[in-house]
């Protein structure tokens, strides 16, 4: 498995890039804290938001948005707005790139002028993508509305299907059982809506509070599908909206839901449309705001407390999605068995976010225990002092580097093996002869 020392916050705008040259030759993305999308290409960031090198060119006069990471967080997808083309003119594309810059593909490409693919979602299996579509009704030449559905995408037959219709913004469960969206009418955001995956036919409010608004978008599922963030504006509780327009002079807040729509609370005002986001291990979820007169990324705890500016610089930051954090250190690192035991026996507590575990002795290689917490040595250590080393990997295969003996605390130089380290809890053991 691929491990990287990366962890991820892509923050997207809206602006050129520069010509493409294909990959970076420097690798930034698997070094990178942030991905920062603008007029300077696909730029990663240090965990200082200062920038270490582009992860890929795009193409000349493009602009990337609504960036969405893979199921083992080693590639993205995006939409990707370039000139006019010469057969099918104006429009936007889905393409992806991996975070080391290789890779860099089309997955959707708009069939005629103004139709726009955008908000990409994988599947848990990485198989499958679901994609909004927007498309200009042109009725004797002249604009007439849009449509606007909900695809889903096989990636290896390219066979799209449509789902949904007056849809946007999906976010699909862990579970890859149910897609909540935006449900749209006259155009405009109606309220949740939810439908079962993959096959769709069911869909439904999802809502199942009293509560309406004047305006909402970008749900976000929780990494165990209990909750669903959101933005939206202009809440009301038991009263018919009836298609008031727009949300703009009324401030956004961001909103939390159970899983079930049964459950309905605030996080607080952001001020404007923002789109949230999760981290990993779903102890924080990152915003949008612009309370020093320009966007700006924030963080906060998904009770709405806790609120930390992460970003601060003259240009409008937005469209956040996290992709990786560091794991903490496996606690309670504690070897059970006498010293003189030539197959000891360890146990540590579950760190949150990690799907398994590695242990190495010594500067010995590192080897997957898979998901546990208790561990006896396979074979005899021979006679002597050793350290036995656990860290926890999440479910890209990501760990990191750690320099102390005494629970790791603190973080060191990546290792060499595997590449890219990782979080290591140390116990000294000594063997008695």
């Amino acid at each position: 498995m691929k491990r990287s020392i990366a962890a991820v916050l892509m923050v997207v705008s809206a602006c050129a890039a520069p010509p493409s040259g294909g990959a970076d030759a420097t690798g930034a993305g698997t070094r990178a804290t942030f991905v920062l999308a603008n007029n300077a290409g696909l730029v990663a960031l240090d965990e200082a938001c200062k920038p270490i090198g582009r992860i890929v060119e795009l193409p000349s006069q493009s602009a990337a948005a609504t960036p969405s990471l893979s199921p083992d967080r080693a590639k993205m997808a995006f939409a990707l707005t370039q000139p006019p083309s010469k057969t099918t003119g104006f429009g936007s594309d889905i393409f992806e790139v991996k975070l080391d810059g290789t890779g860099f593909r089309s997955l959707l490409e708009h069939e005629s002028e103004n139709v726009f693919y955008a908000s990409p979602r994988y599947d848990p299996t990485g198989n499958a993508l679901y994609v909004h579509k927007r498309a200009a009704i042109v009725q004797n030449g002249q604009y007439v509305g849009n449509t606007d559905e909900i695809l889903r995408v096989d990636l290896a037959t390219g066979r799209r299907t449509t789902l949904v219709s007056d849809a946007s913004d999906p976010t699909i469960s862990p579970d890859g059982t149910r897609m909540v969206y935006v449900h749209l009418k006259d155009a405009l955001p109606d309220g949740l809506w939810v439908v079962s995956l993959p096959n769709g036919g069911d869909a439904k409010p999802f809502l199942r509070t009293r509560d309406s608004f004047i305006y909402l978008q970008t749900p976000r599922f929780s990494p165990s599908g209990s909750d669903v963030v959101f933005s939206a504006a202009g809440r009301q509780t038991g009263a018919t909206l009836g298609g008031r327009p727009a949300h703009l002079g009324i401030p956004s807040e961001l909103f939390l839901v159970s899983g079930d729509g049964a459950k309905l609370s605030s996080l607080g005002p952001t001020g404007d449309d923002v789109i949230p986001a999760w981290s990993p291990d779903a102890t924080k979820i990152v915003f949008a705001a612009s309370r020093d007169g320009n966007m700006e990324i924030y963080s906060m705890s998904p009770d709405g407390s806790a609120q930390t500016r992460l970003t601060n610089n003259g240009s409008d930051d937005s469209q956040p999605a996290w992709s990786r954090f560091f794991l903490g250190a496996p606690g309670s690192f504690t070897r059970t068995t006498p010293d003189s035991n030539n197959r000891p026996s360890f146990t540590w507590s579950a760190v949150p976010g990690a799907v398994s575990y590695d242990i190495s002795l010594d500067t010995g290689a590192w080897s997957n225990l898979g998901n546990v917490t208790v561990y006896t040595w396979p074979t005899a250590m021979a006679e002597g002092q050793h350290t036995v080393n656990v860290r926890a990997v999440d479910g890209a295969g990501l760990a990191r580097g750690c320099s102390r003996a005494d629970g790791c605390a603190s973080r060191a130089s990546p290792a060499t093996t595997p590449p890219g380290g990782g979080w290591a809890a140390r116990l000294g053991l000594h063997l008695d002869g």
